[in-house]
């Protein structure tokens, strides 16, 4: 038969030996927490990356908007294709006094004025600003190269999306003949 009692070699006492010792205790409490603290972590991170795919799926459909726009009617913009930079890029802007930060991105035309979203959906679509660059390929090619560069800010950092695509030299330059 087992005793009930043991005599305890540390304290000195004999007893039952129940609960936890003050350094089980800490060492349980230290677990929880950087458990709890990467758990957080971790969710926080989550959440950022969901915002971001957000901003920037919403980026790529303004984008997509914009230069469908630009490829459909690229007389109703402004290419500076005469006065290319180094890189032989050129603005192509909305009108001649388009700000060099980017032109505001125009509400869909779907909302209802009278919805209670609509200024909801006006702050959000204010972030966001679009730009447009054309380039030569070269003297000889009948398209121009032209891409739409959406902007926004978020957590203090510039996010862009960028989509390109290839505008007829003749529907820019009328005075162009393909040779």
């Amino acid at each position: 038969m087992l005793p009930t009692h043991q005599f305890c070699r540390f304290c000195g006492r004999s007893g039952d030996r129940r609960g936890f010792t003050l350094i089980e205790m800490l060492v349980a409490l230290t677990v929880i927490g950087v458990a709890t603290t990467v758990m957080f972590k971790l969710y926080l991170t989550s959440t950022n990356l969901g915002s971001l795919a957000q901003h920037r799926a919403l980026a790529a459909s303004i984008a997509e908007d914009q230069l469908t726009r630009l490829v459909a009617e690229p007389g109703g913009y402004v290419w500076d294709h005469k006065n290319p930079d180094e890189q032989d890029l050129f603005r192509i802007k909305g009108d001649l006094d388009d700000p060099r930060a980017g032109s505001k991105v125009p509400l869909p035309g779907v909302l209802l004025s009278l919805d209670a979203s609509y200024a909801h959906q006006q702050n959000v679509f204010d972030k966001y600003r679009w730009s447009a660059f054309g380039r030569l390929p070269d003297t000889t090619a009948s398209y121009f190269e032209v891409t739409v560069n959406v902007h926004w800010k978020q957590a203090g950092k510039t996010e862009n999306v960028a989509l390109t695509a290839a505008v007829p030299r003749s529907k820019v330059d009328p005075t162009w003949a393909e040779k």
